[in-house]
């Protein structure tokens, strides 16, 4: 791995505890609770309210970087052209880190992105707005849930 993402599994070494919990990924949360945003644990699961909703059928891809397209190797990157998908649509945390890096991605691949405004979030300050703006200026198409429930883009 490069230098800048090691970083990011090293923050809880590297970063003075001034401001925040700086965990970094993989780094034990203490207790029962595991490693942070690992792979098969429960904070790098799916939420318990849209679990219900997964089905048998659905493709699950795990990342191991901000991105989830960041290169064609990637198993979400595989799985879209296996699939010939054109267009992605985007929700989740955080807006201005893993969901913006991957749409950015995206879009610079190829494919048409939209995302769902009020179907991410973010707790950086200006965060989500920033990168909203961003996406309808610069990356793709912005809506919200009820649009996408009505089945009509904004």
């Amino acid at each position: 791995m490069s230098t800048g993402v090691l970083r990011g599994f090293m923050k809880d070494k590297i970063m003075p505890n001034t401001r925040g919990p700086w965990l970094g990924l993989g780094a034990d949360l203490g207790g029962s609770r595991g490693r942070c945003l690992f792979a098969n644990t429960w904070n790098a699961d799916i939420h318990p309210l849209l679990k219900p909703h997964t089905q048998d059928s659905d493709i699950h891809c795990t990342k191991n970087r901000m991105s989830g397209l960041w290169n064609p190797e990637q198993p979400l990157w595989k799985a879209l052209r296996r699939e010939a998908l054109k267009t992605l649509v985007f929700t989740g945390v955080n807006t201005d880190q893993c969901v913006l890096g991957t749409l950015v991605d995206g879009y610079n691949a190829g494919w048409d992105c939209v995302i769902i405004e009020d179907a991410c979030g973010t707790n950086t300050v200006n965060g989500h707005d920033v990168s909203i703006t961003n996406v309808a200026f610069c990356y793709g198409f912005v809506t919200d849930s009820a649009s996408i429930v009505a089945g009509k883009l904004q």
